[in-house]
């Protein structure tokens, strides 16, 4: 990944009105699906970055029970979601989010585990960096949470919500990513990083395979199969339906 050029624009300027469209449909789906006092935050994730690409992520685990390994979905369906963010009509953004996936196949060409340097196997160790105190000049803040609904446990209805500044570029949100994913490495145990490994590597195949990344059904449903594919072989509990 090293000496390519990175578009720096903002993400929100680069969005034609279809993706807008798409984005409000939506916004008004959430809204029928009721998220609100029914839905229980479960963890969170604070990514802080700045005009030079330093990174400050801070995490949250809302109830003392939730295992390590939503910390795992969280950073599956996040991964999708920034994908979800490209407007496939744009050929700027198809190449940035071409790159995102080709840095998470760098990243999971072999297997990461809690001594892995993420950056670093992305080539991106020189464009960004992570930082033990967050930014306070220029910042953009995103935050994404992972909810589940209360009343409707067994059914297993999931909701990520993601707010995202206005002002973040492209390049911000491609190098979220990773950011996160370096993030969590020291929150997991040993099967839940089995299932990040696995899951990961069936998310990468399928967009590999075609699967698009623009498609709304997918942006739940990839993430949410490639859980229950690792949860499956490593016995963590099967993935909440995607929402």
């Amino acid at each position: 990944m090293r000496g390519q050029r990175w578009c720096c624009c903002s993400i929100y300027a680069k969005t034609n009105i279809m993706q807008g469209l798409r984005e409000s449909k939506w916004e008004w789906l959430k809204r029928i699906l009721g998220l609100g006092p029914n839905w229980v935050r479960v963890v969170s994730a604070g990514i802080s970055a700045d005009e030079e690409y330093r990174y400050f992520v801070s995490l949250i685990r809302y109830h003392s029970q939730v295992q390590p390994f939503e910390y795992v979905r969280l950073l599956l369906h996040y991964y999708a979601r920034v994908l979800f963010l490209f407007d496939p009509a744009n050929e700027e953004m198809v190449q940035s989010a071409n790159r995102l996936k080709e840095m998470m196949r760098a990243i999971f060409g072999r297997r990461v585990d809690h001594g892995c340097n993420v950056l670093q196997r992305a080539g991106i160790d020189g464009a960004m960096t992570l930082v033990t105190s967050e930014p306070q000049k220029n910042r953009r803040e995103i935050i994404t949470t992972l909810y589940y609904l209360s009343i409707n446990l067994m059914k297993g209805e999931l909701y990520l919500k993601a707010d995202i500044p206005k002002d973040a570029s492209i390049q911000h949100m491609v190098f979220s990513v990773p950011a996160l994913l370096q993030s969590i490495l020291p929150e997991l145990d040993g099967r839940s990083v089995n299932v990040l490994n696995y899951a990961v590597g069936k998310m990468n195949e399928a967009y590999k395979a075609g699967e698009s990344f623009s498609d709304l059904h997918n942006m739940s449903a990839i993430p949410a199969e490639a859980f229950d594919a690792a949860a499956k072989l490593f016995g963590q509990p099967p993935s909440h339906r995607g929402s």
